[in-house]
């Protein structure tokens, strides 16, 4: 009979920041225009996490995805431009009968 090897314990996960203080820079990251999924991802190895990519230099980051995206991660986030809703009178509009 074989003796069947056990998983060696997981350390137990120490988180080092909170979900909630660190959302902002989430979304900034994520919502840029110009920083592909493959850049963010080798952004993020190499920094540690969003406040830490966010923090480091122009120069720094264009090291590992170019200047164009590290100069995109420079710049203000912008609000998305949402349509405006139409207005609302209340009353439907009344449709006009088939002319005969």
């Amino acid at each position: 009979m074989m003796n069947a090897k056990k998983c060696p314990r997981e350390a137990p996960m120490t988180p080092t920041h909170t979900a909630a203080s660190d959302w902002p820079d989430w979304l900034q990251l994520v919502t840029t225009p110009g920083v592909s999924a493959r850049q963010l991802r080798q952004l993020l190895s190499a920094y540690g996490g969003p406040a830490q990519v966010l923090a480091a230099s122009e120069a720094d980051r264009a090291h590992w995805v170019g200047a164009a995206a590290a100069a995109a991660l420079n710049r203000p986030p912008q609000m998305p431009r949402c349509a405006a809703p139409a207005p609302r009178t209340g009353w439907p509009t009344p449709r006009r009968a088939a002319p005969t």
